[in-house]
């Protein structure tokens, strides 16, 4: 059974709640994917532990941002 849940300090709903279904073994399985996304809608894929990481100081995530940003203020683009 799972414990309750809440958004906002409001209770979800039981029949709102489930199980996620994990693909630990994703980079052997690549191939998988795409019927795991058909299936549940889903892909969860865990993120190597930070020990496991190369940092490289050239972090893009700023300029990404803005990217985004400005893609959501012009008018012709969808969001």
């Amino acid at each position: 059974m799972l414990d309750g849940a809440f958004v906002a300090g409001r209770p979800v709903p039981s029949d709102c709640l489930g199980r996620l279904h994990e693909s630990a073994d994703w980079r052997q399985a690549r191939d998988e994917l795409p019927a795991l996304m058909q299936r549940d809608g889903y892909v969860l894929l865990r993120a190597e532990p930070i020990d496991a990481a190369v940092a490289t100081g050239t972090s893009r995530r700023a300029g990404i941002g803005r990217a985004v940003s400005g893609a959501a203020r012009t008018p012709d683009r969808a969001v």
